[in-house]
């Protein structure tokens, strides 16, 4: 499927929650194909309302930043863990919060909000990428969602999947990745 379907939906999520409600007014995309057809690496910018900017990039081929910062007029959001520098936004552990300051960060305060990710101990099975034990709240989610009779996640609705399938859709159409299924 290549790298957008399969590492490249995380950090385009992020940025669809980043501007959830504002309408997708542009978007570019950009990958480097790998000789077989599939996207190996690739970066989508998109622009959304009347002034909101965002970015995302996704790799096969190396080790990405794996980090997300939403910068605005109030402040700046940033996403991460704390055990690899600030990796892993696909389970974060932390989040800090920055209230705007000036131009020059002053008299900017942060926020920090912790979200520990339980650890499993086992040896059949190890995780393949760190911090996956995280998708247990995925996990949990949907059983209470199923347990509620619920359709869809009041999180991420199935409009927002259709967006999401749709960006992928036209980012493939710009980078020249096809399926036979096209």
């Amino acid at each position: 499927g290549g790298g957008l379907l399969d590492l490249g939906i995380y950090p385009l999520s992020w940025l669809l929650l980043a501007f959830a409600g504002k309408d997708l007014k542009g978007l570019s995309a950009s990958a480097r194909l790998h000789k077989g057809g599939a996207d190996m690496s690739g970066v989508i910018t998109a622009k959304f309302g009347d002034e909101g900017i965002g970015a995302c990039m996704y790799s096969t081929r190396s080790l990405t930043q794996n980090e997300v910062e939403i910068c605005c007029r109030e402040g700046r959001i940033r996403v991460g863990g704390p055990e690899s520098g600030f990796a892993s936004a696909h389970t974060p552990e932390r989040i800090e919060i920055w209230t705007a300051g000036d131009q020059l960060l002053k008299g900017q305060k942060k926020e920090v909000l912790t979200f520990p990710v339980p650890k499993f101990k086992t040896t059949k099975s190890p995780m393949n990428f760190p911090n996956s034990e995280g998708f247990l709240y995925e996990v949990e989610h949907v059983a209470e969602c199923l347990r509620q009779n619920l359709k869809e996640s009041p999180n991420w609705t199935l409009a927002e999947t259709i967006q999401c399938a749709e960006i992928m859709d036209e980012v493939r159409k710009q980078v020249g990745v096809k399926y036979p299924t096209d």
